[in-house]
């Protein structure tokens, strides 16, 4: 008889099943409450599994990616875009509309003359563009490598590099101002990186 030779995806997905059943029902400690949250399994897809704690509703992919993984996710396909003109100019637009809105209530809480504003996340720019004329000195920490190409671009100066909160070594007080819109549920634990 000739065994099957299975996929890695079947693989993975028997890994996972085989974590559950060690895990079993003691849930995992959430990345936001730490041991007093009880996390139950949420659901899985294609071979992941994604938890969520019953204290404070954060979901999180356990195990988390390595960082291997993180840099095939986080490619030049990975932002949101279309090939169609329509379509772009749409996104561009809605972009734009919500960086507006977010420095709309930033602007009501910083009381300074130039604000320095760090963007933890910022993708291809879109908020710090916006940022930026309207007087703000902006600086941005961006995983991608593509990304932070494109939003060196935009800004038409060397303003983003690749990084993290953990790996950057910023000052703690060299900017009046530090967003991370759509970011937490990136970090792999959001409380150190906080």
């Amino acid at each position: 008889m000739i065994a099957r030779c299975r996929c890695p995806l079947e693989l993975v997905e028997d890994l996972s099943r085989l974590q559950e059943e060690i895990i079993g029902e003691q849930g995992l400690p959430c990345p936001v409450c730490g041991p007093r949250g009880r996390t139950v399994l949420a659901f899985r897809q294609t071979g992941r599994s994604i938890h969520r704690c019953k204290e404070c509703g954060v979901e999180f992919q356990y195990p988390q990616p390595s960082d291997a993984m993180l840099a095939s996710i986080y490619t030049n396909d990975y932002f949101l875009g279309s090939e169609d003109e329509d379509a772009r100019s749409a996104m561009e637009a809605l972009k734009s509309a919500t960086a507006r809105l977010y420095l709309q209530w930033i602007k009501a809480l910083v009381n300074a003359p130039a604000p320095r504003l760090l963007e933890i996340g910022c993708g291809s720019g879109d908020f710090l563009v916006e940022a930026q004329s309207n007087g703000f000195e902006v600086e941005g920490l961006e995983y991608s490598p593509h990304a932070v190409s494109t939003a060196n671009a935009r800004l038409s100066r060397e303003a983003v590099r690749v990084g993290s909160l953990e790996t950057s070594h910023l000052p703690a007080s060299a900017y009046d101002v530090a967003a991370a819109f759509d970011v937490i549920e990136h970090l792999r634990d959001p409380v150190s990186s906080i």
